[in-house]
């Protein structure tokens, strides 16, 4: 999806201050306690006298409550989702505004330096430090911001889905360890390396969203600036230029279907892709793992639950009807991470099982479309899924049949998703990168009339007639044959009727 550096620069900076001014919200709200009132001039938030949902055999009523939480996680949360994978991570990594607060530094010139040393023992002038590609770093960073999304799910359903304080600390520390990474290394080092939501948009967008657009095939061939690489403006007049400082190798901000491709067989991405979708459905069942129903998570009390802190040290499990004795503080990274590693290690038995399938039926096919395919049918099942539950609180009070249409819609869209992506490949991708190469190419033109030509000139010498063994025959023949050539591969061409 593409737009200018100005209009992504005034989005990033809008969304800054709105996200700054859902924080304050969260400390000091006194507006939307009013909207939950059960008399409330906008029954959507209205709470029911006397209504209560079950939560282990316990009685949990609805009151008056600002909507911050609730807001937050039904409708800000979801649409997060559906903007990645409708448009792809080009897009929301434009806007997004914690990369606006990650290039503070940068933008004030604080950035940290470091004098390189040269091979002769000289030091040369300092440059702003960026990650090594053999460092630590560089290699496990899709395993540190797997755990952080892994953390940050624990202390969501533990500290931070119903307290409003909670949750404004809880955004402040992404902005605080935004600022920070932006200041201690240059580049879009914090989400490229750091930042939890990076596993969430490389799981949904897979080798590209639904309306993105594709670095290979540019429109504009001249551009050389490419989905949601680094860019600035050098003047108001002046057009926007690159602002890359090569932070990352097969850097996805550059062309996210490359290093879909280049990284499809290696084991942290598949852990990448089966862990998330384990992550997924562990969260949304854990409510029922904990209550006992699905009217606890349906209901969307648990986004204003009263006192849900004090409960970290109570039963975190209720099965038939027995609260087990384990607490909620351990039973949910326990059982986050267990369904996490079992899809993982389920989606493994599976991609080895079609494998052998497949050869028993002589229809085998190439690994990395096998492991394609099943990471687009994985990523097609999460998104519905997700969808399913993520939202449902505030969507259950929208007008008939907006609840029941909104995620059928989503469902239609991912079903277009997934037909334009199961049929790629990396060959595919291959042969189109190299012919737009050739397209390119300052000679590709001259070359196929040339080829051209030489079919049309032995097309004519062989119709064996009288001319054909006159050079002057053959000379019009050829001279013909180029000029019609030229005129078919220049002129436009008309779609047939």
């Amino acid at each position: 999806m593409a737009f200018s550096e100005r209009v992504a620069l005034r989005t990033r900076q809008g969304l800054a201050a709105l996200w700054l001014v859902i924080i304050l919200s969260l400390f000091h709200d006194p507006f939307t306690p009013a909207l939950t009132v059960p008399d409330s001039p906008l029954p959507l938030f209205a709470t029911r006298t006397g209504a209560c949902v079950t939560v282990q055999h316990h009685c949990v009523s609805e009151g008056v409550h600002a909507l911050g939480t609730t807001l937050y996680w039904g409708v800000l949360l979801p649409l997060l989702i559906a903007v990645i994978f409708l448009f792809g991570h080009e897009f929301w990594r434009r806007v997004c505004p914690l990369s606006f607060f990650s290039q503070f530094a940068r933008s004030l010139g604080m950035v940290r330096r470091r004098r390189p040393w040269q091979s002769t023992g000289s030091v040369s002038a300092a440059r702003p430090t960026k990650v090594r590609p053999d460092s630590f770093l560089a290699r496990h960073h899709l395993q540190l911001q797997f755990g952080l999304f892994y953390l940050a799910l624990c202390a969501r359903i533990l500290f931070v889905n119903s307290s409003r304080l909670a949750l404004a600390v809880f955004l402040l520390s992404f902005i605080a360890g935004a600022v920070l990474v932006g200041f201690l290394y240059d580049g879009k080092t914090w989400c490229q390396y750091f930042c939890p939501v990076a596993p969430a948009e490389e799981f949904f967008t897979g080798p590209r969203g639904l309306f993105a657009s594709q670095a290979h095939q540019p429109r504009d061939p001249s551009l050389r600036i490419s989905q949601s690489m680094c860019r600035t403006l050098a003047s108001d007049i002046a057009p926007e230029k690159s602002a890359c400082v090569a932070c990352k190798a097969n850097c996805i901000d550059i062309d996210a279907e490359k290093t879909y491709w280049a990284s499809l067989m290696e084991p942290r991405r598949q852990q990448l892709t089966y862990g998330y979708a384990g992550l997924v459905i562990g969260y949304f069942f854990y409510y029922y793992l904990y209550s006992g129903n699905w009217h606890y998570y349906l209901s969307g009390i648990w986004t204003y639950e009263p006192h849900a802190l004090s409960r970290a040290f109570a039963p975190g499990l209720y099965l038939g009807g027995v609260a087990l004795g384990l607490p909620k503080l351990l039973a949910v990274p326990l059982v986050l991470g267990g369904v996490a590693l079992l899809v993982y290690k389920g989606g493994q038995t599976v991609e080895v099982l079609l494998c052998r399938w497949l050869q028993r039926r002589g229809t085998p096919l190439e690994p990395e479309v096998l492991r394609h395919r099943c990471f687009t049918l994985t990523t097609f099942l999460i998104f519905n899924l997700f969808f399913v539950f993520a939202g449902y609180n505030v969507r259950q009070h929208l007008p008939q049949p907006l609840p029941t249409y909104l995620p059928v819609a989503l469902g239609v869209l991912s079903a277009f998703w997934l037909q334009r992506t199961w049929h790629r490949s990396a060959a595919t991708y291959t042969q189109e990168v190299k012919s737009q190469k050739g397209s390119r190419r300052p000679g590709a033109a001259f070359d196929l009339v040339v080829e051209r030509t030489a079919a049309g000139f032995s097309v004519a010498t062989d119709k064996g007639s009288a001319d054909a063994s006159s050079p002057v025959g053959n000379l019009d023949e050829l001279m013909h044959t180029l000029r019609t050539s030229i005129e078919t591969h220049l002129s436009p061409r008309r779609p047939e009727p």
